[in-house]
């Protein structure tokens, strides 16, 4: 009988490989979410290590600290869009690996199942040839013995 080869072993091969790149994609997506969620950190101390307004100042002292918390509020809103940015795209990145396993898993599931018949056809045909010997074995010593 012959040995077991899965037909669909390069087309498995290709699946594995794509699951490895949506793999990489997705840690490196997460990764991005990690630095940006650890940039909106930094922004957010910034804004609140600013000092507010305190009593009456000269009003250039008071634009001047108002500008610089308007821009540190406002670059923390940037971080944040950013971070939501590149949280989506985690989230994109997750489903297609989720996807590109799927169809791994599918693969391998037909590949265990094809393993499975082929190690039965093997068994019944170990069964046919050990039938045979049997049968012949015993039509030769009936035959031989007299009656």
């Amino acid at each position: 009988m012959k040995r077991y080869r899965f037909r669909l072993e390069s087309v498995l091969r290709v699946r594995r490989a794509q699951e490895a790149l949506a793999v990489a994609a997705l840690q490196q997506a997460n990764a991005a979410v990690v630095a940006a969620a650890r940039h909106v950190g930094e922004r957010v101390e910034v804004l609140h290590s600013l000092p507010a307004p305190a009593g009456v100042q000269p009003r250039r002292d008071f634009t001047a600290s108002t500008q610089r918390r308007l821009a540190a509020a406002a670059a923390t809103s940037s971080a944040r869009a950013d971070l939501a940015l590149v949280r989506g795209v985690a989230a994109e990145r997750s489903q297609l690996w989720n996807l590109a396993a799927q169809r791994v898993a599918v693969l391998e599931h037909v590949d265990e199942h094809r393993r499975t018949e082929h190690s039965h056809e093997l068994q019944r045909e170990e069964e046919r040839v050990v039938d045979e010997v049997v049968t012949a074995a015993y039509r030769r010593r009936t035959k031989d013995t007299p009656a």
